[in-house]
């Protein structure tokens, strides 16, 4: 089968519904243009199946949602690829597809002016099944395909033509043929049994015990399990290994290859049986399906407990219409399936209802269109198997816990549609309380243990490819659980890659939560899970990369009450679009979960739209929770004249300092440093033949939440130089603007400005300090770091004229560390010098002298006023000895006299005081200790 690929460019499949009567045919004129509609609902809306009839015709038709027209075109066509038809005797089923929701009929007869027509369905499907009846052996006849949309877009095929067979002696007529009547017991290998007439039966229809058999139903419908069974099923035996347990048709003889059912309908009559009674079971074929095929099959079921093909173990089953009628569910871990079994097709089915699971089982999953109406937990409307392809399927579902599609190893899910309501709980399981949730693709790599306590078991889950779907949720009023794609990490899970996929979750009120916290609803396009590996295991990177995702809830939960942990999930190039309706709820982003972190996550380049990536994410738990959020920039180096430094190494140091609360951050290079202590750091980038280095630049949010403490790193500089280039510094929001930098070639700085002749690098006071200068050029430019090897910051320039340049603001006792070179005004610029340390000096003052006032009883402290010009104020410290212990007595302020009065002066002996100058807060030197006189 052509394999699929571009959502946006696939031909989208069909379905037709079925009823207890299928494929009836009329006499009738020519179809007409615009003269196709459904017909009326089958049951009372207030009945289960009633309701779910309407749901369907009011929310699952492409004018409820933008994003389904949009993918499907504005042209109504066939899909070529689904065109199927087998051709009986006195009948014949044909198969198409569009790729638009459509009512459709089909128009058939012996000539080209037809005269017979088929029935119309109860719904606009895009897969459809239709029988051609009343037909002759051995004659040739023509027919024509008519579709009509609800908007009135009309389609007819060209005339088509096939011939029915002529009958022969291995054709055994059921029931001409079988006098001993029900079950009939199909014994002769490799022949056909043709059904001759409708059938209405108490039990079964039919038991296969010989290899290579066909049933051919001839178009009719066969009823049963109408009456009273043969025998009531024995409680602890599978109904499958009981001889006269009740099935429509089923495989009583082990591993039989080769057999084939087509052309009809099964129906489950007024007895309506419980836990087993399916229309068809192939269980004992046991996995010798290759050659077997059911197609062309309608089915009609609705006891408790009853599934549709159950266990059929064939290797195609397609163009099947399956309509589950039923509302109970005994044991969920077992499932109730419209389909299941090992089947390496499942295509161009139409499972019109089914009340818990869709296909399970199948391998190359292709163009089929389900219909979920969950009564309990883990709806998967498609559960593949490993080495699968799962490709232009049409998911609808609604109810207690729908599902679109599952996970397994080597899968390929790309090109599908899933359409998904949340409605309010319906009280339809008891699990999981009043549970209403919703998600349209789930991967949750169970048995992913690798802990000692648990130990290693499981297949791994690993490499899944899951591109081009569209996925919609629609969460409504009381909904408390809509997940576009919900996954897990886990350490044996490698190679799962998402792209190219739009998801939409979209919520219909604001009203969504049923319980009275936020951690209670899941609402959201992403939610990834983890596990917490060992720390000497590899933890594979789960890559989103170029998906769109839509809603007014929220975009991504890193982390959510089902699990959390370590992710290493990367999002690139993902696109954010912001639904404004019923946004009371809206939280773009939101990590962990109770005591559960969430860490190693990684979104880049992501583009929005009426959404700001600045704004802080949610954070839940009450651990270690992180994530990135930063879009990459072009970076190019090139000469002054413009030309490439190509193919060669260039260094780029980074510089910063980590700061807390809510604070923008950049880094260079994407990764932040290892410790949040190094304030810089160095990366060595390679350039192209253009100059060119590829997403070198990045402009970077770190969310991380210890403890309660909300974090964010702010980087704000670089410089950048190459081998023989010198060093150019830049904010890094500059580079956002213009990617390009000039690095200047020092050989050519050194050619036409050197070093300046004379420069003097030293302190004036101790908050500054003063550069000077002697050259025959326009200035010099200086340059300050905080150590020798530092970042050197461009702090200013002074013009020839002017000499010299002031430093100030400076912290005394600090060291700092200066280049400069020289300027033209022309622009060139010279070369730096090599790097001066400069200490600012620590402020202190001197002694006049320290003694008794004669004049009073007082005690008066002279300070020596040359030393006082530079100082804010003095303490002064007393002891009982030159070198005892000083205590603070006074702060000595300035005056006119320069002296000033000690207080609480001790009576007796000498005392020793010592005074210590106090500059901007920073105490300098202290004074050699002075008795009083």
């Amino acid at each position: 089968m052509e394999r699929r690929s571009g959502f946006l460019k696939m031909i989208c499949v069909s379905v037709v519904i079925v009823g207890c009567i299928f494929g009836m045919t009329i006499v009738a004129a020519a179809a007409q243009e615009g003269s196709l509609y459904p017909k009326a609902p089958s049951e009372d809306p207030s009945t289960d199946y009633g309701w779910f009839e309407q749901f369907r015709a009011l929310q699952f038709t492409p004018d409820t949602e933008p994003l389904i027209e949009q993918a499907l075109g504005g042209q109504l066509e066939f899909d070529a690829q689904a065109d199927w038809l087998y051709s009986s005797y006195y009948s014949a089923a044909v198969g198409f597809a569009v790729n638009m929701p459509a009512v459709t009929v089909v128009e058939y007869g012996l000539t080209t002016d037809y005269g017979m027509t088929t029935d119309t369905q109860d719904f606009y499907y895009y897969n459809h099944l239709h029988y051609l009846t009343d037909l002759e052996p051995g004659r040739d006849y023509h027919y024509r395909l008519f579709a009509q949309t609800k908007d009135g877009k009309w389609l007819a095929s060209e005339d088509r033509e096939f011939s029915t067979a002529a009958l022969d002696d291995g054709i055994i007529r059921i029931p001409q043929d079988m006098p001993d009547g029900t079950p009939y017991i199909l014994d002769s290998p490799g022949k056909t049994y043709l059904l001759t007439q409708d059938m209405t039966l108490d039990a079964s229809f039919a038991k296969i015990t010989a290899p290579h058999v066909t049933i051919d139903l001839g178009g009719h419908t066969v009823v049963y399990d109408n009456g009273e069974p043969i025998s009531e099923l024995q409680p602890d035996i599978p109904p499958y290994y009981q001889d006269d347990a009740t099935f429509g048709i089923r495989a009583t003889a082990w591993n039989l290859p080769g057999i084939r059912i087509y052309n009809g309908a099964i129906v489950q009559g007024a007895h309506g049986g419980g836990g087993g009674y399916n229309p068809i079971n192939l269980y004992m074929l046991n996995f010798t399906q290759e050659g077997s095929e059911i197609a062309g099959v309608s089915i009609d079921y609705y006891g408790y407990d009853v599934s549709g093909f159950e266990s059929v173990y064939v290797w195609k089953l397609h163009h099947n219409v399956a309509v589950d009628r039923g509302i109970g569910i005994k044991d969920r871990h077992s499932g109730i399936k419209a389909m299941s079994g090992e089947v390496e097709e499942v295509s161009y089915n139409s499972f019109r209802r089914f009340r818990h699971q869709g296909a399970v089982g199948g391998r190359n999953v292709i163009g089929n269109e389900f219909y979920g109406d969950s009564y309990d937990t883990n709806s998967y409307m498609i559960l593949q198997k490993p080495d699968s392809e799962v490709a232009g399927n049409r998911l609808f579902g609604v109810g207690y816990m729908p599902v679109g599609i599952g996970a397994n190893t080597n899968s390929w899910i790309h090109d599908n549609l899933i359409y998904i309501h949340g409605t309010a709980n319906r009280l339809r399981s008891p699990e999981y309380d009043r549970i209403s949730g919703i998600s349209g693709i789930r991967y949750i790599p169970y048995n992913q243990a690798t802990n000692d306590y648990d130990a290693v078991y499981g297949d791994p889950i690993e490499n899944l490819r899951y591109e081009d779907n569209l996925i919609v949720m629609k969460p409504w009023e009381g909904c408390n659980s809509a997940r576009g794609l919900w996954f897990s990490t886990g350490p044996r899970s490698v190679n799962t890659v998402f792209k190219n996929n739009i998801i939409k979750v979209e919520a219909l009120s604001d009203n969504l939560n049923q319980y009275e916290h936020r951690f209670g609803m899941s609402i959201t396009c992403v939610d990834t899970n983890g596990t917490h590996p060992p720390e000497d295991m590899a933890f594979p990177v789960t890559l989103l990369e170029d998906n769109t995702l839509i809603s007014n809830v929220q975009f991504i939960s890193f982390g959510s009450e089902y699990g959390s942990g370590r992710h290493n999930v990367i999002f690139k190039n993902t696109r954010l679009v912001k639904i404004n309706h019923h946004n009371a709820n809206y939280e773009p982003f939101t990590l962990s979960y109770w005591n559960y972190g969430s860490s190693e996550n990684h979104m880049m380049d992501t583009t929005v739209d009426g959404v700001d990536l600045s704004a802080a994410p949610v954070f839940y738990g009450q651990t270690f929770s992180e994530m990135d959020l930063g879009n990459t920039y072009d970076l190019r180096f090139v000469d002054s004249n413009g030309n490439p430094i190509a193919n060669t190494q260039v260094s780029v140091k980074v510089t910063g300092d980590w700061s807390y609360g809510q604070h923008y951050f950049y880094s260079m290079p994407p990764e932040a440093p290892q410790q949040p202590t190094d304030t810089e750091y160095t990366v060595i980038l390679s350039t192209d033949a253009q100059g060119r280095v590829q997403a070198a630049f990045k402009e970077t949010y770190h969310f991380v939440k210890v403890c309660g403490i909300q974090e964010r790193v702010d980087y704000n500089a670089a410089l950048f130089s190459a081998q023989g280039y010198e060093e150019a510094g830049f904010a890094l929001a500059e580079l956002k603007e213009d990617g390009t930098v000039v690095l200047r070639s020092t050989e050519e700085a050194e050619a036409s400005l050197g070093l300046p002749l004379w420069t003097w690098f030293h302190e004036a006071s101790t908050t500054s300090a003063v550069l000077e200068f002697s050259d025959y050029h326009d200035g010099m430019e200086f340059f300050r770091a905080d150590s020798v090897n530092g970042n050197y910051v461009y702090i200013g320039s002074a013009a020839i004229s002017e000499r010299q340049y002031i430093d100030s603001g400076l912290v005394p006792g600090k060291t700092y560390y200066y280049k400069g070179r020289l300027y033209q005004n022309d622009g060139s610029r010279g070369v730096m010098t090599d790097p001066v340390a400069v200490t600012v000096p620590l402020p202190k003052v001197t002694w006049s002298w320290i003694r008794y006032d004669h004049s009073s009883a007082d005690v008066k402290v002279y300070v020596n006023w040359n030393s006082w010009y530079d100082v804010d104020y003095a303490n002064l410290y007393r002891s009982d000895a030159a070198d005892g212990d000083y205590t603070l007595v006074a702060a000595v302020e300035m005056n006119t006299d320069f002296s000033a009065d000690v207080p609480d002066v001790p009576e007796g002996g000498v005392w020793y005081y010592k005074l210590q100058a106090v500059k901007n807060g920073v105490g300098g030197e202290f004074t050699e200790a002075a008795a009083s006189l």
